[in-house]
């Protein structure tokens, strides 16, 4: 009974545990939604054109990224994950993979100092280092939706004569599709909130108005309220693609 009653315990130690550490991103989440909304009331109205304009400019700046990233990332997914050897394979993921984690001050220099000549400052430069800067995130993600992809589905298509290649594109990528919109939602929200890149490119979007602005700070709070629930948004609609 003693051992019983010390494993129930133990148990119950373990399990309040868990449910603190899963309580606290909510709570935190919670928090800081609560707290921008706060501190942003009446201000986000006030400031409509101004937050409206920041938001575009945003919007731009994503969509180009995001434009650059998808192609590349889609397409180093697929090579890694139906086209390389096994051996090529371990050899090239750890390095897309590290590459996802490149701090974006790195890259901010090179949008500055080697890209900005030729293209000088502003959208395109920044659109184009934040899309190489969200590839290789966009190229983990989606080669694990198209591992997850069961190898049956594969061979039953290679064994009806169709070619890899038609295997990849008629059966492959529609069995993936929910990883793969969610792959694509999750880079998108990275290329919303980088900061780093843009501020040294020189373009306006709303992280880098939050870092160089002299506006009052009700202001400044409305417009990171609206880029915090812009990028959950985003994480919700991945979330929800992936589930299906």
């Amino acid at each position: 009974m003693t051992g019983q009653a010390s494993r129930t315990r133990r148990e119950g130690w373990a399990r309040a545990f868990f449910t603190v550490c899963g309580a606290v991103p909510v709570a935190l989440s919670v928090g800081i939604a609560g707290l921008l909304l706060w501190r942003a009331m009446g201000a986000i109205s006030s400031n409509a054109p101004l937050l409206a304009g920041l938001l575009a400019r945003t919007a731009l700046v994503s969509a180009l990224a995001a434009l650059v990233a998808l192609p590349l990332g889609l397409g180093a997914a697929i090579y890694l994950s139906e086209l390389s050897s096994p051996r090529r394979r371990r050899a090239l993921k750890p390095m897309v993979e590290v590459l996802a984690w490149v701090p974006t001050v790195v890259l901010g220099w090179m949008a500055a100092a080697v890209v900005g000549p030729a293209l000088g400052s502003g959208l395109l430069t920044s659109g184009l280092i934040v899309g190489l800067c969200i590839a290789p995130t966009l190229a983990t993600l989606s080669e694990d939706a198209l591992a997850a992809v069961p190898t049956p589905l594969r061979e039953a298509a290679l064994g009806l004569g169709a070619t890899q290649i038609e295997m990849i594109r008629q059966v492959l990528l529609p069995a993936a599709r929910p990883g793969l919109v969610a792959a694509f939602f999750l880079a998108t929200a990275r290329a919303v909130g980088e900061t780093m890149v843009v501020t040294m490119a020189g373009y306006d979007t709303v992280t880098r108005w939050l870092l160089t602005s002299d506006y009052p700070e009700p202001t400044r709070y409305a417009a990171a309220c609206i880029l915090f629930f812009l990028t959950l948004g985003l994480a919700m609609a991945a979330r929800r693609r992936a589930a299906g």
